[in-house]
């Protein structure tokens, strides 16, 4: 009879360290998939609404390009349908995580202000999915949309309504134009200088550490600390390689039996 002692019974559902170990996930999700598709249409759009505003007001542009009845057209229509993707985002039961970042970029915090600040005055607070940056060109880019609508229509249609306030918004128009093509461009600028971001809006994922540097009350779900359910929401992280199952306590159960012979 053997008298080597048995291994120790392995429990079912326990983590299983060594050789076959699962290792933990290394990205996070931090746009699905509805929010680039939001993301993207919105951005064709006012970037052909950018596009074909340039060629209406720099007259150089419009003699070189021509066609003008056929760019008003396409500004007017573009300009009408922009808020067509955030209105699909949130129509349907996938706008969970479109309507927790909407709150999160209308939410400040003292680390958003300080964001505007030297970086010789430290950090303060604990940083969340959106920075000051992003959360001021968020809030730009949607109030001067729906300026540029409300102005464009009564640019459009000024027959009703009178001179005075067409003038006034063709002013205001303008205005808003420059502004929101001077953040766009800055946006764009940004973007292409912080990879790991800008890639995050093609894969939605971004890497586990750097979410952990950057984020870590988004990584922890403490920046929405008022939900409705009255618990944060916190990101989903990818899914890890499967790991090799561990033995059954069966199995345990008859690796200690007495060998016979």
């Amino acid at each position: 009879m053997s008298t080597e002692p048995a291994e120790p019974a392995a429990i079912e559902g326990a983590p299983v360290h060594g050789e076959g170990a699962e290792p933990p996930p290394s990205t996070v999700v931090r746009f699905d998939l509805p929010e680039r598709l939001v993301h993207w249409t919105t951005a064709l759009l006012l970037l052909s609404l950018l596009a074909t505003g340039t060629i209406l007001y720099v007259p150089g542009l419009m003699l070189a390009v021509g066609h003008r009845a056929t760019i008003e057209n396409i500004h007017v229509v573009t300009g009408f349908g922009l808020l067509a993707p955030i209105l699909a985002g949130l129509a349907g039961p996938w706008r969970s995580a479109l309507v927790d970042d909407i709150r999160r970029l209308d939410r400040w915090g003292r680390q958003d202000f300080a964001f505007f600040r030297p970086r010789r005055a430290g950090p303060v607070g604990r940083r969340g999915k959106f920075n000051g940056g992003q959360k001021a060109a968020a809030a730009v880019l949607a109030g001067g949309s729906l300026v540029m609508i409300v102005t464009g229509t009564v640019m459009r249609w000024s027959p009703p309504f009178p001179n005075e306030l067409a003038r006034g918004a063709t002013l205001v128009h303008d205005v808003v134009y420059l502004v929101l093509f001077a953040v766009v461009v800055g946006h764009l600028v940004v973007a292409l200088s912080r990879p790991v971001q800008l890639r995050s809006m093609f894969t939605g994922h971004v890497p586990l550490a750097w979410a952990r540097r950057h984020g870590p009350a988004w990584l922890d779900g403490s920046d929405l600390r008022t939900l409705p359910t009255g618990r944060a929401r916190r990101p989903r992280q990818a899914a890890a390689p499967p790991r090799r199952s561990a033995p059954r306590r069966e199995a345990a159960h008859a690796g200690r039996r007495p060998a016979s012979g």
